[in-house]
C-alpha cells in the first residue's frame, strides 16, 4: 500500500512551474527513507525535465524541527530560491515557521512552500499549506482486506497498490490552477 508520490511530486512542481517560479529547493528526508527518496527523486525528474537542474537540498527527519533547519540553512545558501519542495508537511511546517519568523521572508510572496501527506496540521488556518493528501483510510481498507484474504487464503499472491493523492490548495504557495 502507498501513495503514488511520483504523480504527486509531478503535479507539486508543474503547479509551482505554471506559476512561475524557476528557483527551486528541496526540503528532503532521510536518505535510508525509500518514500523520502522517491519523492525527492519524483521532483528532480519533474524539474529536470522542465530544464531545471540545479536544485539545492537539505535533509530532514521529517520533523518540523528538521524543516525549520533545513529552511534556514537552505536560505543562508541560496538567497535566491523562490519555491521549496518538503517531502513532507511537518518539515514544510517547520520551514514556514523559519521563512516567516525567523527569515522575514513572506510566505507566499516572497517564498511558496509545498509540502505531501495532508497532515492534519497543514490545514490550520496559519499555515494552509499546498500539499498532496494520501488517501490514507482507502489505503488502510485495502490492507486489511488484503491481510483477511491471505489470512482465508494463504496461497493468495503477494499484491502492491498505488493510490492516487489529492493536491490540497492552500496559501503556503502560488499555484498555477488545475490543468483539467
Amino acid at each position: 500500500m502507498r501513495c503514488d508520490s511520483v504523480a504527486g511530486e509531478r503535479e507539486l512542481v508543474e503547479r509551482l512551474l505554471g506559476a512561475g517560479h524557476r528557483r527551486f529547493a528541496l526540503i528532503c528526508g532521510p536518505a535510508d527513507n525509500v518514500v523520502a527518496e522517491e519523492r525527492r527523486m519524483a521532483a528532480l525528474s519533474a524539474l529536470a525535465a522542465a530544464g531545471i537542474d540545479r536544485v539545492p537540498e537539505e535533509r530532514g527527519d521529517f520533523s518540523y524541527t528538521s524543516g525549520h533547519a533545513a529552511m534556514v540553512a537552505l536560505h543562508t545558501a541560496h538567497r535566491d530560491i523562490d519555491a521549496v519542495i518538503a517531502v513532507s508537511d511537518h518539515m514544510a511546517i517547520g520551514a514556514m515557521d523559519a521563512a516567516r519568523l525567523q527569515l522575514g521572508l513572506v510566505v507566499p510572496r516572497d517564498l511558496s512552500i509545498v509540502g505531501f501527506d495532508g497532515a492534519d496540521a497543514a490545514r490550520w488556518g496559519s499555515y494552509d499549506l499546498v500539499s498532496v493528501r494520501q488517501p490514507v483510510r482507502r489505503m488502510t481498507d485495502a490492507a486489511v482486506t488484503m491481510l483477511v484474504e491471505r489470512i482465508e487464503d494463504p496461497s493468495t499472491p503477494p499484491e502492491q497498490r498505488l493510490f492516487t493523492g489529492r493536491l490540497l490548495q492552500g496559501s503556503s504557495a502560488r499555484i498555477s490552477p488545475d490543468p483539467a
